[in-house]
């Protein structure tokens, strides 16, 4: 007689990470049970014991077999398969066991894995987000310092104070870090349909960090240096100053932080289903959106009200962005 197989949702849950194979394979073997509830030879058993597997048969109704996946934490998880039957208790053994304690130990590993990734992805995220507001505030009070008339090279070295200048540099190299393993752990958290995209977002983040790094490690070890013993020889297209964003930061701000925008447009693809996910989605593409304009501004100048009112606006959203991945990956890692 055939029997009905009951699978918990939980089990369905965890088996979806898995590779297709692996996938078919289990449940080929789960199907099996209909026919077959307790397959193989080697004597009547009522709990086998293996490293991360036991196999609980009790009696009951000789018509289902009831498969129930209880998780605990990481390498103590067991899988619990109860076969309800009144017939003599015998034990599954053989291939389909086998079969079911290689595919533990994938998902059991994957769960450390992802769980590692959250914990990271979660310190990252808010890191990103203090980074990005000391950044926002530092900069905007250097504004005046950055628009302010120009009257000479010279005059400029003789002014230039290090404190101001270093106090927005540190955090814009600081970000690129944060940012840049923020996405590496959303790729490794993504599901595998939407791979693609995490990819692109981490392939996106990496050239963001690369330039924009690069960029201001040398204002911080090359221009300030050289500012602070006057020596103004060859630093006119690489200061903060007049003809930005027309120089050689303007340049590399606009191509760094675009590769930065289209990571943050990307990874918005990621998120979907809750509120906080779709709040998350919305947040990354106006961000992503709203910083473009560091890119076009060089090339098509708006005024320089409007390019304010986009920054303060990209400032916000990105911070909130931020914030609220930090919160989904806390709820992530609370949630296995």
């Amino acid at each position: 007689m055939s029997r009905k197989v009951v699978i918990d949702r939980k089990a369905l849950l965890y088996n979806c990470p898995l590779p297709e194979k692996s996938q078919r394979l289990i449940k080929e073997k789960c199907h099996a049970l209909a026919e077959d509830p307790f397959p193989g030879q080697g004597g009547d058993k009522e709990l086998l014991h293996l490293e991360l597997i036991s196999i609980d048969c009790m009696s009951g109704d000789h018509s289902l077999c009831f498969i129930k996946f209880e998780w605990f934490q990481f390498c103590n998880s067991r899988l619990r398969l109860s076969c309800l039957r009144s017939a003599p208790l015998r034990f599954i053994a053989g291939q389909s066991a086998q079969t079911l304690l290689k595919s533990k130990q994938r998902i059991c590993s994957m769960i450390i894995k992802n769980n590692i990734a959250q914990k990271l992805g979660f310190w990252a995220a808010v890191l990103a987000a203090v980074t990005e507001l000391w950044f926002s505030i530092a900069f905007g009070l250097y504004q005046p310092i950055l628009y302010a008339p120009w009257h000479g090279m010279q005059e400029y070295a003789d002014n230039f104070k290090v404190e101001p200048f270093i106090a927005w540099i540190v955090p814009c190299f600081l970000l690129t870090i944060c940012f840049l393993t923020m996405m590496v752990c959303l790729h490794v958290s993504a599901s595998e349909e939407k791979k693609i995209w995490s990819l692109l977002a981490v392939v996106f983040a990496i050239a963001y960090a690369i330039i924009i790094s690069t960029l201001y490690y040398i204002q911080a070890v090359v221009v300030v240096h050289n500012l602070v013993h006057h020596s103004t020889d060859g630093l006119a297209l690489w200061i903060f100053a007049s003809p930005y964003p027309n120089s050689f930061p303007g340049a590399l701000e606009g191509i760094g932080y675009l590769f930065m925008c289209l990571s943050l447009i990307s990874a918005s693809r990621l998120f979907s289903g809750d509120k906080l996910s779709k709040w998350i989605s919305r947040s990354f593409l106006f961000s992503g959106l709203t910083g473009s304009l560091i890119f076009t501004n060089p090339l098509y100048p708006l005024p320089i009200i409007i390019v304010l009112i986009d920054v303060v606006a990209n400032a916000i959203i990105l911070f909130v962005s931020l914030g609220l991945t930090s919160i989904w990956f806390k709820r992530s890692l609370h949630e296995r």
